[in-house]
């Protein structure tokens, strides 16, 4: 019978890092990579911000749809509400 190893992950410290090389050359954070607990809350929190601004900015815009003088701008105005709507998702 052959041993299973379970894969150990390195410690914090080498994680630690790791990501504080990858930043320093410039490159990207993936979100499956090991990050700092403090920054992966920080980068949620401001992401659903972001996505949040999106929400809360296609609602004047769909306020004018009514208002739109033709068919052809109320079309426009639906796109860009959808639009806003598929960003904050």
């Amino acid at each position: 019978m052959a041993a299973s190893h379970a894969a150990e992950a390195p410690p914090e410290g080498q994680l630690q890092e790791h990501f504080d090389a990858t930043l320093s050359r410039d490159q990207r954070i993936e979100p499956r990579d090991w990050m700092p607990e403090g920054y992966r809350r920080t980068l949620i929190r401001q992401i659903a911000q972001h996505a949040h601004s999106e929400i809360i900015g296609m609602q004047p815009e769909g306020e004018w749809i009514t208002r739109a003088p033709s068919l052809r701008r109320k079309a426009i105005l639906f796109a860009k509400v959808q639009d806003e709507a598929g960003h904050g998702l």
